[in-house]
């Protein structure tokens, strides 16, 4: 074989470990800032970490990105002075009017921003919208680059209106100043022998003078619902783009875009949510202080009433509804759907043991498995817990003793053994209405089965799914 042949074979192998070696630094890139985009909500850490990951790729010396201020762009119906009531945009700060068909510009069509573009740009709802410097990265003081960019001029129009959404600038030192030029090709297996076509047009940083040639490539972080931004990625000399590079930029930029829009969906879900769950908390602070309203009107009648009867059914019917209380009160110091039944359950017990004043004979505890059960829930078991602990004091516990609460869970299914030491039982004991109230609650409310034994005491056994 030649010597001529062998150079060829080198020189063939030798671009083409070029190429799986770049294609090896595009693929690490790309699984790099999907793992970074799906592992976080925050847009400064979505963004420092897509562009750390974009210069590497490029030999790239800097990269800068600008966030569009929502609250900069104009809302339709006060522009057009619309009352389309029927229009999803219509008064409605979370939907723009280009992600949805409206009766101004777009009549029937449902496409999204990246088709409207080119008619939104110069609209009076976008154009003039702001878009701040949010992150850059490896930044010099010879790049000198603008700290706001505004719809509808410069680089931001360039890019926004160009589809795919992307400008690549040249940029070489002249007597005047600079001479700048927009690359209107990709580099490609075809024109690898000579520069692509490249057409002048006005360079927007303000750079006024460089001492050397170099590449600002532009890329419009944009979905189908809004402009997320712009990104843009310094190189500090002249590479012509590649149709490989500039489909890597693309994805990536919509990549980026889609995340961070996802970002903003989730913070704005989760703004709400903690809104929600103030007003519910708030809710259920009241609801508990209205419950101790009520509470304190049974006490009233309770001091001036001397019916050994009626001051029986007025504390049986406090404890009630100061057991309904603890559920509010744990609900608006808590989780919003899930209670802790252990808590709930020495809340109750300790509750109507310091209102019958039994606090010196009988003791209580309460063991087992860390049970949440659902809010709608609570309230049943809350008064299950104040009939049987009723129950307990006034007929099974004479003198003194003990209340001893278990709680199990075994696959879905949570056990409860409610206990008292006491006298347990007589035979053919008649269900009174307490335990009438607890057998329907459990029965229909939960769902779930009750069995009462006496056994040297009073031994409850309530399961229920849950």
């Amino acid at each position: 074989m030649s010597t001529r042949k062998i150079d060829i074979i080198e020189e063939q192998n030798l671009k083409l470990r070029e190429i799986i070696d770049y294609q090896r630094k595009t693929l690490d890139s790309l699984f790099d800032i999907s793992k970074a985009l799906s592992s976080t909500t925050n847009f400064d850490a979505i963004l420092k970490q897509v562009v750390e990951r974009i210069l590497p790729v490029l030999n790239a010396q800097s990269g800068i990105v600008w966030l569009l201020e929502q609250n900069t762009l104009k809302r339709c119906w006060e522009i057009f002075g619309c009352k389309e009531i029927g229009c999803q945009a219509y008064q409605n700060t979370d939907i723009k009017c280009w992600s949805v068909s409206n009766p101004h510009c777009c009549g029937t069509s449902r496409d999204g921003l990246e088709s409207k573009i080119r008619k939104c740009i110069n609209c009076q709802v976008f154009k003039g919208g702001i878009l701040e410097t949010a992150i850059t990265i490896g930044m010099t003081p010879e790049i000198i680059e603008p700290h706001v960019l505004i719809i509808g001029e410069g680089l931001c129009n360039d890019v926004i209106m160009r589809y795919p959404e992307i400008s690549v600038f040249h940029i070489f030192p002249a007597e005047d100043g600079i001479k700048s030029y927009r690359q209107a090709e990709w580099v490609s297996d075809k024109t690898l022998d000579r520069n692509p076509e490249l057409i002048p047009e006005k360079y927007c940083f303000l750079e006024t003078s460089i001492s050397n040639p170099k590449t600002r490539i532009g890329i419009a972080l944009m979905t189908q619902k809004q402009l997320i931004g712009i990104m843009c990625i310094a190189l500090d000399r002249v590479h012509y783009l590649t149709d490989s590079e500039a489909n890597l930029l693309i994805n990536i930029a919509r990549i980026t875009a889609i995340s961070i829009e996802n970002a903003e969906l989730y913070c704005t879900a989760e703004k709400r949510y903690q809104q929600i769950r103030t007003v519910l908390k708030e809710a259920h602070h009241r609801i508990k202080n209205n419950l101790q309203t009520i509470a304190g009107l049974f006490y009233m009648q309770l001091d001036k009433n001397q019916d050994k009867n009626i001051q029986g059914l007025l504390l049986d019917n406090l404890t009630r509804v100061k057991s309904i209380s603890m559920v509010h009160q744990l609900l608006s110091q808590e989780d919003l759907k899930d209670v802790k039944l252990s808590s709930l359950i020495e809340k109750i017990i300790e509750m109507i043991i310091n209102v019958t004043n039994s606090k010196e004979r009988i003791s209580f505890e309460v063991l087992g498995d860390e049970v949440e059960i659902p809010s709608r829930r609570a309230t049943s078991l809350a008064i299950v817990i104040n009939e049987l602990t009723t129950n307990s004091i006034k007929h099974g516990i004479d003198y003194s003793g003990k209340i001893e609460v278990r709680i199990t869970k075994e696959n879905n299914q949570t056990h409860m053994e409610f206990y008292d030491n006491g006298k347990g039982l007589p035979q053919n004991f008649p269900k009174n209405l307490g335990l009438q109230i607890v057998s329907t609650l459990i029965e229909e409310d939960l769902e779930g089965t009750f069995e009462l034994s006496s056994q040297n005491g009073t031994l409850a056994r309530i399961s229920f799914r849950g």
